[in-house]
């Protein structure tokens, strides 16, 4: 199997932060569905580095986790409003 590039590593990990499923990653990367997880496990595991272009993206998270714990607000709650 070929080793899949840095730069093609850094692609989907940008497309995994911007939410897409590993379905829509695979696609659009044109990559393995489980090249997809392994990459992002590797992300996960801090063995990637973040892509460049990302930090607005770690930043914003950053932002929305702070928030919720000033309103003392947790994930499955955010579920339910946005499922309402």
């Amino acid at each position: 199997m070929k080793e899949l590039t840095t730069s093609k590593k850094g692609q989907v990990v940008k497309l995994f932060l911007t939410g897409l499923s590993y379905d829509e990653i695979a696609q659009q990367a044109g990559v393995a569905k489980g090249s997809v997880v392994n990459i992002v496990d590797e992300f996960r595991d801090g063995k990637l580095s973040l892509p460049p272009g990302m930090t607005e993206y770690i930043d914003e998270l950053r932002y929305l986790v702070v928030e919720m714990k000033k309103h003392n607000t947790t994930v499955p709650q955010l579920e339910n409003y946005i499922l309402e």
